[in-house]
């Protein structure tokens, strides 16, 4: 709950307010599942998921009702290379989507998307030394949607 007279000061229309509230509701999903675990192989997938649904009252412009999408997953590959030793592989992605995001007082993160992955090979001791690689890669991006395109234009050049 907030109490207050504070105006979103960042946004083309103000929407000050005395009193706002929100009220929040959660459902998650966790779970895995294994496709085939061998001693020469192996895939699986595990899965984390949610959705939380907002209730915002107190704003004067309208009433909000953000809703926020969250989840990760990954996907884990291993297989055994006889002779030569054994090799990983592991990809997944994690993301958060937010619809109808209220204006201050009442924040909720911007939405984001990331990738990751990883591959990993370890050889067959050779004369008791053992031999491990590994590439990881990962991609992100946390830009937030056009909040108010209108303040762009303050950060124009005036080219003469």
């Amino acid at each position: 709950v907030y109490r207050g007279n504070l105006p979103a000061v960042p946004m083309s229309a103000v929407d000050s307010t005395e009193n706002a509230a929100a009220a929040v509701g959660e459902f998650g999903l966790r779970g895995g599942l294994v496709f085939f675990n061998e001693q020469e192989r192996g895939l699986d997938l595990q899965v984390d998921a949610g959705l939380r649904q907002f209730a915002a009252g107190g704003v004067k412009g309208r009433d909000y009702a953000p809703r926020e999408w969250v989840g990760r997953a990954d996907l884990s590959f291993r297989e055994h290379l006889s002779s030569l030793g054994d090799l990983w592989s592991q990809g997944g992605f994690e993301g958060r989507r937010v619809e109808d995001r209220p204006p201050m007082p009442l924040f909720i993160q911007p939405g984001f998307l990331w990738f990751d992955g990883s591959v990993r090979i370890q050889f067959v001791p050779v004369r008791g030394a053992y031999i491990d690689a590994q590439i990881l890669g990962e991609w992100a991006d946390y830009s937030a949607g056009a909040l108010a395109p209108q303040l762009d234009l303050l950060d124009m050049k005036i080219r003469v």
